[in-house]
C-alpha cells in the first residue's frame, strides 16, 4: 500500500521536507498500531465523535490481509461478511488518533453509566473505587438504579457499608431477559453473598429483581452487563418467612403457632399480608376470642392472608387480582399512591425473606361473619411530588375541533383491542396509539384493562402518538424510567365507568374524579367540542367494556391544590383571600370551577392605601377578575367574550405571533393549573370598582381558658393538643372567623382513641395531614338548633369538603343531631361575647370521597352489587344530590343466591332495577340516626325493619358489616346477606 505523493514536483524548502517526512512516519505508525491490535473483529468508536448522532466514524479492524480501516456512517449497513472487508471498501472519513497497541480504546464503565444518565450509581462506584474490581470479576451484571430511585432512598455514609451497598447490586454472570425465571435467587457480590430474587410477571411483560422493575436500555461494556432498575436494592433477610414473622409480627406468629400451617409455609415461595401489632390491638375482643377458640376458623383467616408466589409492591397495580391459599380473592386498588388490598391499606411493603415477601397491613382480612361495625378509614396520604415533564405549547391550540364519534364496529371490541386499532379520521388521516400501548403494558395497567377487575368498565383518555412525541424524547425517557410517575400519569387518564357525554347543547365544566385525581371536562361550542384538562378531544370510540377519548395532548397528574392554594405566588391577593373565609369557601365548594385573571403585586401597587384597606373594595375588585369555568390557555380563542362573577365583560385577543391579551392587556407567563381551575397572570387591573365603606374591625377573644374549660368538661382535650401540634392553636382567633362566626366540632378523647391505631399514627405523624384533619372539623358558620335543618350542609375550612347535618327527631325527645354521621352531644358558645361555637361530637368526622355509585365501584367487597347497579342503569340516577341511603350486600351474600337467578339479574335490566330499589332508601340515615324497631320505606315500596343491639345493627335480618361510609350525596352501609322480603 502506498500513499499519494501530492508534493511531487514541488520544490520545498528544508522545513517542508522535514514536515513531509514526519507526516509519513505518523501515518506508518498509525497503520502499524492498527495491525498489532487485530486479534479479532472489533468496533472502536473514536472518542472525538462520542455523543454525535450524524457522521460518527467507526474503525473496523479485521485479522486478514485485506484493507483494515473503514470509516462508515452509522446508518450505512455493512454488506456481506461483517468480519471481513474487501479492498473495495472506502474510507469516508478518518480521525487521526494514535493508539497504544496494548490497549483497546473502549469507553469505561463510568463513562457508559454517565451516558445512560445513571450518574448516582456511577458516583458511588467511583467513590468506592470498585471499577477495577468489577472489570476483573466479570462476567457480571450490575443492576443500576436510576437517579430518581436514589432520590427516594437513604445511602450509607460509612465507606465499608457503602462498598457493600454497591456490591449488593452486582451478581455473577450476565442476566439476560430471556434467561430470567420466576422465583430464582442469585447471590450478590457483597461479603455475605446475600441473594437477589428474580421474578417474572404478566407472561414476561415485567421482570423484577428483589421487587425492582427491569427498565429498558440495558447495555454491555466489556464483561459487564448494565441493567437499569427503578428502585434501590436492599439485602434480603437471611430469615425464612416464619422466622421473620416471629421477630417482626409476634402476634401474627402467635396465631400461626395455634395452627398446623408452619410446615406448609416452609416449602415454596409465598406473599404474606401480615397485620401489624396495632391492628391486633384494635381487634374486637369478641372476634379475638372466637379466633382463639376455633382453630378451623383461625386457619381459614390465616390462609386468607397468604398468597402463593412472590408478589412485590411493584406488581400490585390497580385491578391486580390474587387468590389466597384459603381460596378467597384479594383485589388490589391504588388510591393516591396508597396500595390497598380488599380496601385495607398496606403500611409497609417489600419485606423480603428467603422464601417470599411480606407486606404489612393495618387491619385483618376477616371473613364476612367476623366484620365489625367500625367505619373504614378513607383518608389517603398526600400525593408525592414527582417532577413532571410539561408538554410544549401547540400551534393554534385555541382552535376548537368538533368531536368525531367513531361508528361502532360490527363486532364489539374490548378496550385493549380498541387501543391497538388505528383510528381513521373523516379527513382521511390515520391516528395510531403505539406509544400509549407500550406505556400501559410497561406499567401493567394494560392487564388491568384486559381483566377489567372493577366490572364497571373504564373511560380512557388516550393521547395519540403525535401527542406523546410533543413531550420530546427526554420527557418520554423520564416516564419510562420513573415507574411511579408513569403509573400516576396513566391513572390520571383512567376514569371508572363510562362518562356521560350526551350532547345537551350546554357549555359547562365538570370536575371528574379519575383514578389519579380530579380532572376537568369542558363542553364547548354548544356541546360539539370537548376538552379534558385542557387537551382537545379528537374522537370518541365505543368499546364493549368502556369508552376511549382520543386527545391531542398528554394529561399529567393534576395538582391537588385548589385555585386558593395556587394564588400563593400573589402575596397581596393571597393575604386578602386568607382573611376572607367566605371567599375561600366559594372558591373551593364541591363542583366549583373558576378561572382567575390574577393581578400581580405590581398591578395592585396603583391602588391607594385607603383602597387596599377597604375590604369591600378589594372584594369587588377580586370577583371582577374571576370567571366561572375552566378557561385554559388552549381554550382562549380570539374574539371570545367572558363574563366575570360581577358581570364584567372580558374580551380575548391574540396577536399574529400567538401572544394572549385580555381587554388589550397582555397575559404574562404560563398558566397556573389547579385542581378546580386555572390562573392567568396579568400586570394591569382589568376593572376598578367604585369605592366602598371600610368594614368595621372585629373584636375577638384573647384567652384560651374558655375553650380549655369546655374541653375539660367533656373530656375532649386531646383534640386541642393536636391543634397545637399542627400549629393551628390560634386558628379560631383570626379576624375573619371571629367576624363571620364559626363552629369547632370537638371530638371526645374516647372517639379519637377509638380510631384505627395506624390511621391515628399516620394522621398525627404527618403535619400536613393533621392540618387537613383539623380544618375539616372547623366550619366558618355558627351551628345552632335554630339554624340547622335535616340534610343541610355546612362548609368546612378544608377545601371542597362539606359537612352534612342531619336531624333525627321522629319519636325522640330531644331529637338527635349528627354531623357527617357523628352524634352532637353538646353545643356551647365559647363565651357570651364571642361568635365561636363549640359542638362536642362522639367521634371524629371523615370527609366523603365521592358520590354513591363511585364509592360502590371503589369498594372491592361490592363487586357483584356494582355489576347489577351498572346493568340497571341506576348508577347515572344516583349521581344527583339525593340524598340516598343504600344497604348493599357484599360479595359473599351473593354466594347463597341461585346461579340462574343471578344470571337473570345481570342480564335483565328490569329485574336489576327492582333489585337495587329494594336496598335503596330516600334520605340520609347514619347508624347514629337509626332506632330499634324503625321502619324505612325503600324505593321499591317495601319496608326495611331496623334492629339495634348492643353489638351490631340488623336491617331486615341482615347484619350491617360496614356502616356510615359517607358519600357526597348520601351514605352507604354494607350488609352481610340478601334481603328476602
Amino acid at each position: 500500500m502506498s500513499f499519494p505523493d501530492d508534493m511531487k514536483g514541488f520544490r520545498a524548502s528544508r522545513i517542508c521536507v522535514r514536515k513531509r517526512k514526519m507526516m509519513r512516519r505518523c501515518k506508518m505508525l498509525l497503520l502499524w498500531a492498527l495491525f498489532m491490535v487485530a486479534v479479532e473483529a472489533q468496533e472502536i468508536r473514536i472518542p472525538a465523535y462520542i455523543g454525535r448522532t450524524q457522521n460518527r466514524p467507526v474503525i473496523r479492524v479485521v485479522p486478514s490481509g485485506s484493507v483494515v480501516i473503514r470509516v462508515r456512517k452509522p446508518d450505512q449497513p455493512i454488506s456481506g461478511n461483517a468480519g471481513v472487508l474487501n479492498r473495495t471498501s472506502t474510507i469516508t472519513r478518518i480521525q487521526p488518533v494514535l493508539y497504544d497497541p496494548r490497549v483497546i480504546p473502549r469507553a469505561s464503565l463510568l463513562q457508559v453509566l454517565h451516558r445512560m444518565r445513571l450518574r448516582r450509581i456511577a458516583a458511588l462506584i467511583e467513590d468506592t473505587q470498585l471499577q477495577p474490581y468489577l472489570r476483573q470479576a466479570g462476567p457480571i451484571t450490575l443492576f443500576a438504579p436510576t437517579d430518581e430511585a436514589f432520590a427516594l432512598s437513604n445511602i450509607p455514609n460509612d465507606p465499608k457499608r457503602l462498598r457493600e451497598f454497591v456490591l449488593q447490586h452486582v451478581v455473577q454472570g450476565r442476566v439476560m431477559p430471556t434467561d430470567v425465571r420466576n422465583d430464582v435467587t442469585l447471590p450478590s457480590l457483597r461479603t455475605s453473598a446475600t441473594p437477589l430474587r428474580l421474578n417474572v410477571y404478566e407472561d414476561g411483560q415485567m421482570l423484577s429483581v428483589s421487587g425492582s422493575q427491569f427498565l429498558d436500555d440495558a447495555r454491555d461494556i466489556e464483561n459487564i452487563r448494565i441493567q437499569p432498575i427503578d428502585r434501590v436494592l436492599y439485602p434480603i433477610s437471611n430469615q425464612n418467612l416464619m422466622s421473620e414473622v416471629r421477630m417482626t409480627f409476634p402476634r401474627m406468629y402467635e396465631m400461626f403457632m395455634k395452627t398446623s400451617l408452619t410446615p406448609q409455609l416452609a416449602s415454596g415461595t409465598f406473599t404474606l399480608f401480615s397485620p401489624t401489632e396495632e391492628a391486633f390491638a384494635a381487634l374486637n375482643p369478641e372476634v379475638r376470642e372466637k379466633l382463639m377458640q376455633n382453630s378451623t376458623l383461625l386457619t381459614k383467616v390465616l390462609l386468607n392472608h397468604v398468597v402463593p408466589g412472590t408478589h412485590y409492591s411493584a406488581v400490585l397495580a390497580h385491578g391486580y387480582a390474587l387468590r389466597s391459599l384459603g381460596g378467597e380473592p384479594i383485589h388490589v386498588t391504588n388510591r393516591r399512591g396508597l396500595i390497598l388490598v380488599n380496601g385495607i391499606p398496606i403500611v409497609r411493603t417489600d419485606i423480603s425473606v428467603t422464601n417470599g415477601v411480606i407486606h404489612a397491613i393495618n387491619r385483618l382480612l376477616l371473613p364476612p361473619e367476623l366484620y365489625t361495625r367500625r367505619r373504614p378509614a378513607t383518608m389517603a396520604p398526600p400525593p408525592r411530588t414527582d417532577p413532571i415533564p410539561a408538554p410544549p405549547p401547540l400551534v393554534k391550540e385555541y382552535i376548537s375541533i368538533p368531536v368525531y364519534v367513531e361508528p361502532p364496529p360490527p363486532v364489539p371490541r374490548t378496550l385493549t383491542k380498541t387501543l391497538a386499532t388505528p383510528l381513521q379520521l373523516p379527513d382521511g388521516s390515520q391516528v395510531t396509539f403505539s406509544t400509549a400501548n407500550s406505556l400501559l403494558r410497561r406499567s401493567l395497567l394494560l392487564s388491568t384493562l384486559r381483566n377489567n377487575g372493577s366490572d364497571t368498565g373504564y373511560t380512557m383518555l388516550v393521547p395519540t402518538d403525535a401527542a406523546y412525541a410533543a413531550i420530546g424524547p427526554k420527557g418520554l425517557d423520564q416516564l419510562r424510567r420513573n415507574s411511579k410517575l408513569l403509573r400516576r400519569m396513566l391513572l390520571c387518564q383512567m376514569v371508572e365507568g363510562r362518562l356521560n357525554l350526551s350532547d345537551t347543547g350546554e357549555e359547562k365544566d365538570r370536575p371528574i374524579r379519575s383514578l389519579g385525581g380530579t380532572i376537568i371536562v369542558s363542553s364547548l361550542n354548544g356541546g360539539k367540542s370537548l376538552t379534558v384538562g385542557g387537551a382537545r378531544v379528537l374522537s370518541i370510540r365505543q368499546a364493549a367494556d368502556g369508552l376511549v377519548l382520543v386527545t391531542d395532548r398528554v394529561s399529567f397528574p393534576p395538582p391537588s391544590r385548589t385555585v386558593v392554594d395556587a394564588l400563593g405566588t400573589f402575596p397581596k391577593l393571597t393575604d386578602f383571600v386568607k382573611n376572607r373565609i367566605q371567599v375561600q369557601d366559594s372558591l373551593t365548594t364541591d363542583g366549583s370551577v373558576y378561572t382567575i385573571f390574577a393581578p400581580t403585586d405590581k398591578a395592585l401597587s396603583v391602588l391607594s392605601p385607603s383602597q387596599l384597606n377597604d375590604r369591600n373594595f378589594i372584594s369587588e375588585l377580586f370577583w371582577s377578575h374571576v370567571v366561572p369555568g375552566a378557561y385554559y390557555r388552549s381554550r382562549l380563542s380570539p374574539g371570545l367574550r367572558l363574563t366575570t362573577v360581577r358581570g364584567n365583560t372580558i374580551f380575548i385577543h391574540r396577536s399574529p405571533s400567538g401572544e394572549l391579551f385580555v381587554n388589550e392587556k397582555p397575559v404574562i407567563g404560563e398558566e397556573i393549573v389547579a385542581g378546580n381551575g386555572v390562573i392567568h397572570r396579568i400586570d394591569t387591573l382589568l376593572f376598578l370598582p367604585r369605592a366602598a365603606v371600610t368594614e368595621p374591625p372585629a373584636t375577638y377573644f384573647q384567652d384560651d381558658n374558655d375553650l380549655r374549660r369546655i374541653a375539660n368538661e367533656f373530656n375532649a382535650t386531646l383534640f386541642l393538643e393536636w391543634m397545637k401540634k399542627a400549629g393551628l392553636e390560634n386558628i379560631l382567633k383570626t379576624k375573619a372567623l371571629q367576624k363571620s362566626g364559626c363552629t369547632l366540632f370537638l371530638p371526645t378523647n374516647h372517639g379519637l382513641n377509638n380510631m384505627s391505631p395506624t390511621l391515628r399514627s399516620i394522621t398525627v405523624g404527618d403535619p400536613e395531614r393533621l392540618r387537613k384533619f383539623i380544618r375539616f372539623h372547623i366550619s366558618p358558620q355558627v351551628l345552632s338548633w335554630n339554624s340547622v335543618y335535616d340534610n343541610s350542609f355546612m362548609p368546612s375550612l378544608l377545601p371542597r369538603k362539606r359537612i352534612r347535618c342531619n336531624i333525627y327527631a321522629k319519636g325522640r325527645t330531644p331529637g338527635s343531631l349528627t354531623v357527617s354521621g357523628c352524634r352532637v352531644t353538646a353545643i356551647r358558645p365559647l363565651s357570651p361575647e364571642s361568635n365561636v361555637t363549640v359542638a362536642v361530637i362522639n367521634e371524629p368526622m371523615a370527609p366523603p370521597v365521592a358520590d354513591l355509585p363511585l364509592t360502590i365501584a371503589k369498594t372491592p367487597m361490592l363487586k357483584n352489587f356494582t355489576k347489577i347497579l351498572k346493568v340497571s342503569g341506576m348508577d347515572n340516577v344516583l349521581t344527583d344530590e339525593g340524598p340516598y341511603t343504600l344497604f348493599a350486600p357484599n360479595a359473599c351474600a351473593f354466594g347463597d343466591m341461585d346461579s340462574e337467578e343471578y344470571q337473570r339479574l345481570i342480564t335483565n335490566r328490569k329485574l336489576a332495577i327492582e333489585f337495587v330499589k329494594r336496598y335503596l332508601v330516600k334520605g340520609c340515615y347514619y347508624t347514629n340516626g337509626l332506632q330499634d324497631g324503625q321502619t324505612l320505606l325503600t324505593e321499591a315500596n317495601t319496608y326495611l325493619i331496623v334492629q339495634v343491639t348492643p353489638d351490631c345493627i340488623i336491617v331486615s335480618e341482615s347484619k350491617v358489616l360496614y356502616g356510615d361510609m359517607s358519600t357526597t350525596n348520601g351514605v352507604l352501609h354494607v350488609i352481610a346477606s340478601l334481603i328476602t322480603s
